[in-house]
């Protein structure tokens, strides 16, 4: 297979303002492999598109590896913007296709109330005040949103009522179907799901009250291990506020956790075990696919002849550098 490394400078941080306490870090390379199986005899052509991480104030990609006999592009969808790697594969009979990206990552918590002194930077937020097609805003939603908010003039204080409303309500439970999906309406029926659908709960009750809400995805990276497998992805959310800018909530794992601590710590931040790779739902990947918006974008998306094709191997890895 031939191997495409693309390296970046790996830069400061950017100041937020003094902390009590320096924000935790960690340093790890991140393995993110998977193989195309059963492609269909005749077929003529394979698409895939793969999600690239990116640089933040809270996240630092130095170093990429692409191992991959496929030539491939790197580009940006303009909405979210999410980078990915996309590749077309003229087949000739090939039954698999392997591809394996690493990328190493320096990462950082956040703690968006710590340093909420000043204003934060003017954004463009009207996206994230509309629904999308699970994550909805029905009159059922407004309703449970006036409810927690009313009374509360604050940004901060309104997010706090969602957050234990959410927190509250949800089980994190993935027996049954219908979990997983990021839908609101499921969850409000259910109260139960894994962190798509307690997030997606949370943003659209943000959303009804008026408050832009964001969906992000990655990896979680264990935090009492030096290396080992990655069993699937993490998601959580953000919410904006003026003053302290863009304040991370990640419900479910406070809620796995169980303990009053982490319920009080993941309100406002995020640990540095884990690695960020997109954000945003029904995504238009770039070029756009044949097939209809993705839900969210974590795993490979794969088309042959313009048919969404979903047998894949896929193995996720990280080790502590």
């Amino acid at each position: 297979m031939k191997r495409f490394i693309i390296a970046f400078a790996l830069l400061a941080f950017t100041a937020s303002g003094a902390l009590a306490v320096p924000p935790a870090t960690r340093d790890f390379e991140f393995t993110y492999s998977f193989i195309i199986k059963d492609i269909p005899k005749g077929s003529k052509e394979v698409a895939f598109w793969v999600p690239i991480p990116q640089s933040t104030d809270y996240q630092k990609i130095s170093y990429i590896d692409i191992d991959t006999d496929a030539n491939f592009s790197i580009g940006t969808e303009p909405v979210y913007n999410n980078k990915m790697l996309y590749a077309k594969v003229i087949t000739e009979g090939a039954a698999t296709i392997p591809v394996t990206i690493s990328y190493k990552v320096h990462r950082k918590e956040k703690d968006a109330l710590a340093g909420a002194s000043g204003g934060a930077k003017e954004q463009a937020l009207d996206i994230y005040l509309k629904p999308s097609r699970l994550v909805t805003i029905s009159d059922r939603i407004k309703d449970i949103s006036m409810g927690l908010t009313e009374g509360k003039s604050a940004v901060i204080d309104k997010a706090r009522a969602i957050y234990e409303y959410v927190y509250n309500k949800m089980a994190y439970d993935k027996s049954g179907t219908g979990w997983g999906r990021g839908d609101t309406e499921y969850a409000c029926d259910a109260s139960k799901g894994n962190c798509t659908d307690f997030h997606s709960l949370f943003i659209s009750l943000a959303r009804a009250a008026g408050i832009p809400a964001r969906f992000k995805i990655g990896f979680p990276i264990a935090a009492d291990k030096s290396a080992g497998e990655v069993g699937g992805y993490h998601c959580w959310a953000e919410f904006y506020d003026k003053t302290a800018g863009w304040v991370p909530v990640d419900i479910s794992a406070a809620k796995q956790d169980g303990t009053l601590v982490k319920k009080e710590y993941f309100f406002g931040r995020v640990c540095e075990n884990r690695v960020e790779l997109a954000a945003g739902r029904d995504i238009t990947l770039i070029p756009p696919q044949s097939g209809e918006k993705l839900n969210f974008f974590i795993y490979p998306y794969i088309e042959v002849d313009g048919f969404a094709h979903s047998i894949v191997d896929k193995d996720f890895a990280f080790k502590n550098l």
